[in-house]
């Protein structure tokens, strides 16, 4: 098994750093009464645990880990996972040789980028296929091509 990083010195609960995609027909948006909520909350309690309780964070949270019903075969997981001892708060984490089979870039991610992404991709897992979205004329759908 591969070795899980700790954050803040507590292991992560698997359901923190590996989110399955809800697909939605529809999301809750974030209103200005969330947002005055927020800023309400922040300066009765200072505290981070008070964003926490907040609708705003409900809200961001639910957008994060959602998807339209369009999207719904992908049967997408995202990995996320935060790290605030580290300056770009993002935390590494070690993977399973064969976990990563496929890479699946949207059709607006710039070249520098991309080439970045197959670099890394292929650095870290040799037998990952990356693919590049493109949009298909006449439909409103993407299809994708190999970029490796």
């Amino acid at each position: 098994m591969a070795k899980s990083k700790r954050l803040a010195g507590e292991q992560p609960h698997t359901n923190d750093v590996w989110g399955e995609v809800n697909y939605r027909a529809k999301l809750p948006k974030i209103t200005c009464e969330s947002i005055f909520q927020f800023v309400m909350s922040a300066s009765e309690k200072p505290d981070e645990l008070a964003w926490e309780e907040t609708e705003l964070s409900q809200i961001i949270k639910l957008q994060v880990r959602s998807k339209s019903v369009e999207w719904e075969r992908e049967h997408e997981w995202r990995l996320m996972w935060l790290n605030d001892e580290t300056k770009l708060k993002i935390q590494r984490v070690d993977l399973l040789d064969g976990t990563i089979t496929a890479v699946y870039l949207g059709c607006l991610v710039a070249d520098p980028l991309r080439d970045g992404f197959v670099s890394e991709t292929k650095r870290n897992f040799p037998d990952a296929k990356v693919f590049m979205g493109k949009k298909r004329k006449g439909d409103f759908a993407l299809v994708f091509e190999p970029l490796s």
